[in-house]
């Protein structure tokens, strides 16, 4: 997605807003398996809140207090930099635009929706955690906040629950990956199998 239809997107939005997100990004794998670097693929979908200040919000305050957190915001890690304050981050050494959001504040009505591709097949993690650093792995743990690079993202759109319009946007890309709560896996059992799987997107 381009920068200025994420920014259509967010000015339309209120501060503190649920936004539906769902983006695509290669995951890293290790070095024994760099050809792969790039082919495989990681499809999100979840709902964050944007336009909202870190320091202000209540767990964050609370962390602050009993020592978890720096008694003071420190800043942004390494060479990134507030774009629009508070929700653009722009990294000068990578050259990208990231947006910044917030745990949902409608948890129960939204799971998370993650799973890994080849190509347009879907893969079960099982499958390929062998090759993927523990940072790609799949885990539970809660954050303050998150980032999502925006050239990744293909969709922000709304959703209405129980009568409640979480956003008023309809901003998307063409040929999304569809991400199913349950998908049909394509077996992969060796790096051979993936190997093949690879030549049959080249052809």
């Amino acid at each position: 997605m381009q920068l200025d239809q994420v920014r259509t997107a967010i000015e339309t939005t209120p501060a503190g807003a649920n936004v539906i997100l769902e983006w695509t990004r290669p995951v890293d794998v290790k070095k024994p398996f760099k050809a792969l670097q790039g082919k495989i693929l990681k499809d999100v979908r979840m709902v964050g809140r944007i336009g909202i200040n870190y320091d202000k919000l209540h767990d964050v305050q609370d962390k602050r207090e009993s020592g978890e957190l720096p008694s003071e915001n420190a800043g942004l890690m390494g060479s990134q930099e507030w774009a629009e304050f508070p929700w653009l981050i722009f990294n000068p050494k990578a050259g990208h635009y990231c947006i910044r959001l917030y745990p949902s504040s409608m948890p129960s009505q939204f799971r998370t929706a993650k799973q890994f591709r080849i190509g347009e097949s879907v893969v079960a993690f099982d499958d390929i955690k062998e090759m993927l650093y523990a940072k790609e792995w799949p885990n539970d743990r809660p954050l303050d906040c998150f980032q999502v690079k925006i050239a990744d993202i293909n969709r922000i759109h709304r959703e209405t629950v129980d009568g409640e319009m979480l956003t008023s946007i309809e901003v998307e890309t063409e040929d999304l990956p569809i991400i199913e709560e349950t998908p049909e896996l394509v077996p992969l059992k060796s790096i051979g199998a993936i190997a093949k799987q690879l030549a049959l997107l080249n052809q």
